[in-house]
This record gives structure tokens, sequence and C-alpha cells, in this order.
């Protein structure tokens, strides 16, 4: 028998009519304080067992054998209430709202077109396979020079382990160039585009930016 809610000590009664009779043995979870032998009703204590009587389908639960016939299911009666019943648990606080993504903002002095990343899909921190799922980081230009190379290196202890491998670059139409990959770095070169903007899709071990850099172009005039 499942109770919803288990007060120890309490007292529950099955009534199983006035033409029943029955003989109850082999009580777990529950002691027989009153019926048992040729009685119409059966009064249990809820007594957990020890331990071992408090897992799986026995939580919360008591049982015994009963010989007899029964006309219909019995009836239960909880009586005798040796503790107050339990206060409902508290309300659970409100969630933190999510988190700004992470964000790496290129230095003038390394990049003279700024620029900034940031992931969309973070890599996967799991030590076994989660290199082997696609992160993706998102590249903006607050300035765009066609011609530019523009490198973006990546640190992660595992990356010789498990390098740096492009899924994809967008737009895959055209506004920029993979130019070359090593295992923690990428080399692209930025074509005519009016985005300003663009997206590498990747595999490797990364866990972090090290540093964006431009590269072989003058920079634009003020």
């Amino acid at each position: 028998i499942h109770l919803a809610v288990w007060m120890e000590g309490s007292h529950v009664t099955l009534n199983l009519g006035p033409e029943d009779e029955s003989t109850t043995t082999d009580m777990w979870n529950a002691q027989l304080v009153d019926g048992g032998v040729r009685s119409s009703h059966l009064t249990f204590k809820l007594h957990k067992d020890g331990p071992y009587s408090w897992i799986g389908e026995r939580r919360s639960s008591f049982g015994f054998s009963f010989k007899g016939t029964l006309s219909a299911l019995p009836k239960i009666v909880c009586t005798d209430f040796t503790k107050p019943f339990p206060y409902p648990p508290p309300p659970l606080p409100p969630g933190l709202p999510p988190a700004a993504p992470p964000h790496f903002s290129a230095r003038e002095d390394d990049c003279f077109l700024g620029g900034s990343v940031t992931w969309l899909h973070t890599p996967d921190p799991e030590p076994t396979v989660g290199w082997a799922k696609p992160w993706q980081v998102s590249v903006r230009m607050p300035r765009w020079q066609p011609g530019v190379t523009i490198i973006i290196a990546f640190e992660g202890e595992r990356l010789r382990e498990h390098p740096l491998r492009v899924v994809r670059v967008d737009p895959a139409d055209g506004g920029v160039r993979l130019e070359s990959a090593t295992s923690h770095s990428l080399a692209i070169v930025l074509l005519p585009s009016p985005l300003h903007a663009f997206t590498v899709t990747a595999t490797g071990a990364a866990r972090g930016m090290r540093q964006m850099t431009c590269c072989c172009h003058a920079p634009p005039p003020p």
C-alpha cells in the first residue's frame, strides 16, 4: 500500500467489511495494532523497518500477507497522527537570466580594423568526444577592407591532439575566403561584402580565444 505522505507512527485502518474474515501475517514497514484474525478491519502503525525496506517500490509504502475472502476493496482511513503534517517545500527561487555568450574584442595594436568574436555555440567540455562536436563563432568587423587577412588564434591544452577542423565559413557565396588553417588558428581573407560579418563552424579542442590580428595590408586611411 503506497502512501502519498508518510507520517511515521500514524495509524492506517483498512475496513474490510462486516462479513469478511482474514488472517494477516508478514508485515513490513508497519506494525499490526488491531485486528488480524477473523477481523473486519486491520489497523497498522506506520514504522520503517530499516534502510533496506525504504528503497524502490517500498519507499513510502507498507505491506502484509493476507489470507481470506474479500467481497470488495478495503477502505483506508488514516488516524492518530502523532506528528503535524509536513510543511510544503518552499517555492524555487527564480532562475538566473541567461549569461551573455563569451566575447573577445581585438586590440587595435593587433588588428587595425578592430573587430570582435562571439561564441554562438561554445565547445563541448566533455573530455572524450566533446572536441568532435561542432562549435561556432561570429566575427564582426566595424571596418571592412577587402584583401586583409584576419587571423583568429584559439587556445586549448589539447589542440595539438585534437586540432581545428573547419566545417564551413559563412556566407558561403562570398564575402570571405578561408585561406589556411593550423591546429590552433584560422586565416580568413576579407572580400567585398556589405555585411561586415561572418561565422565559422569548426571542430577541435578549442577552449577560448587567444588573439585576433590583421595581416598583410596597409591600414585604411583615417
